[in-house]
């Protein structure tokens, strides 16, 4: 009796080969075809890193840097001969470099005093006022 024997066949995952893509001298491995492509595996001048990251003007080559793009401009920066403080603060006569100041002037009541006599002057004026209006 005659028994037809058919081949066995195999698969590559079944038959365990310890033979890895590199003892075939592949130029590509297992592992690389499996991770995804980097710039730099790809021998690009721009990294993948370099990509995902908000691009600054020291790399464009720019004269102004991002961050100085970021940060307001004070007057100095501009070169301006008045600075960004300077202009935020209240200006004093001596500050406008005017000849005559309130003390200069030898006035017999203070600034703060006149304010206070002002402020009375007007509460009196509303008190007169609301008297008359009754």
């Amino acid at each position: 009796m005659l028994i037809w024997a058919q081949p066995k066949r195999f698969s590559a995952g079944k038959l365990d080969l310890p033979v890895s893509a590199e003892k075939l001298d592949l130029p590509v491995s297992a592992e690389k075809l499996d991770l995804p492509v980097s710039a730099e595996k790809l021998d690009l001048p721009v990294s993948a890193e370099k990509l995902d990251l908000p691009v600054s003007a020291e790399k464009l080559d720019l004269p102004v840097s991002a961050e100085k793009l970021d940060l307001p401009v004070s007057a100095e920066k501009l070169d301006l001969p008045v600075s960004a403080e300077k202009l935020d603060l209240p200006v004093s006569a001596e500050k406008l470099d005017l000849p005559v100041s309130a003390e200069k002037l030898d006035l017999p009541v203070s600034a703060e005093k006149l304010e206070i006599l002002r402020f009375w002057r007007e509460n009196l004026i509303l008190w007169f006022w609301w008297k008359n209006s009754n």
